[in-house]
């Protein structure tokens, strides 16, 4: 992981980190250097590779409230930090078929925030629908003010004329829940290829 905070955090408002990361516990000093640097408000954390044999206090950062979502030491897993001066309730979405987090900010003189954190394994079929399903457990889910973060193993980039289905899906999904994409860019470059897997 190479750390590159981005002098956006300087500015003032709410900021949120979505990092799918792979294995938390490999990685933890360097997460916990770029909430110190960024003091994001929310990280969110794809691929945390946790179980109930790992504690909290090995994946805590100082200044911020660690909620789980674990999978197994082999794959998937959700975790979201919550900066520690930020009131917040955990919503449960009552679904087993989505890796998720979800909780409300509660900010004074303002709405609550819906935050969600989401994971979609590879090959997961019906991902989006089990999320557009869960979603309806949310009160006044349509008025909110909302932001999901996430990686669902769909590359979001199109190069050719043909919208792959899995596009098609995406963009219908956040249609259909009042959303719109705001990364639009490869989150993902190597030498050979790009991709824009990660949602927001």
């Amino acid at each position: 992981m190479v750390l590159r905070i981005s002098g956006v955090f300087e500015q003032h408002g709410l900021h949120f980190i979505h990092l799918n990361i792979n294995s938390i516990l490999s990685k933890i000093d360097e997460l916990r250097l770029i909430a110190l640097k960024s003091n994001a408000a929310v990280i969110g954390i794809t691929e945390s590779k946790l179980d109930e044999s790992v504690l909290d206090g090995e994946v805590e950062i100082d200044g911020y409230i660690p909620l789980r979502a674990d999978r197994s030491r082999q794959g998937g897993g959700v975790v979201c930090y919550i900066r520690h001066d930020l009131p917040f309730n955990r919503i449960d979405l009552y679904s087993e078929d989505i890796e998720h987090i979800f909780l409300d900010l509660l900010l004074p003189k303002t709405k609550p925030i819906l935050i969600g954190i989401l994971y979609r394994p590879p090959k997961q079929s019906r991902f989006l629908n089990n999320v557009s399903l869960a979603l309806t457990n949310i009160p006044n889910f349509d008025g909110r003010e909302t932001y999901i973060l996430g990686d669902i193993n769909i590359n979001l980039l199109c190069h050719g004329q043909k919208i792959p289905m899995g596009i098609k899906r995406y963009r219908e999904f956040c249609a259909l829940q009042g959303l719109t994409q705001i990364i639009k860019n490869a989150t993902r470059i190597t030498e050979t290829s790009s991709s824009l897997l990660d949602i927001f």
